[in-house]
């Protein structure tokens, strides 16, 4: 009878110990998967401010494209306009000369 009891007490530790190691590794698994979730929400994160970052560089560089463009458009008029004022001025001094000749 005793040795009965003691092969009853032996299984029930047993399962007491794998109900345990049940628990254990079923803690485990969920604090991995309570890692990964995580991991994945900071990746998630991150991409967002990758794109958002992107999106603001686009901006800028289209901004800074518009500006170059106005630049050599304002470039462009004072050229056009200093060759006219030199024009005009050499139109006058030719003018003169020959006002000075008539005189």
């Amino acid at each position: 009878m005793a040795e009965r009891e003691t092969h009853t007490q032996r299984k029930r530790e047993t399962q007491r110990d794998r109900e345990r190691e049940r628990h254990r590794e079923r803690d485990r698994h969920s604090e991995r998967n309570r890692h990964r979730e995580t991991q994945i929400k900071k990746q998630i994160q991150r991409d967002t401010e990758k794109e958002t970052d992107t999106e603001r560089h686009r901006e800028r560089n289209i901004h800074r494209e518009t500006q170059r463009k106005k630049q050599t458009q304002r470039d462009t008029e004072k050229e056009t306009y200093t060759e006219r004022h030199r024009e005009r001025n050499k139109h006058r001094e030719t003018q003169r000369k020959k006002q000075t000749q008539t005189d």
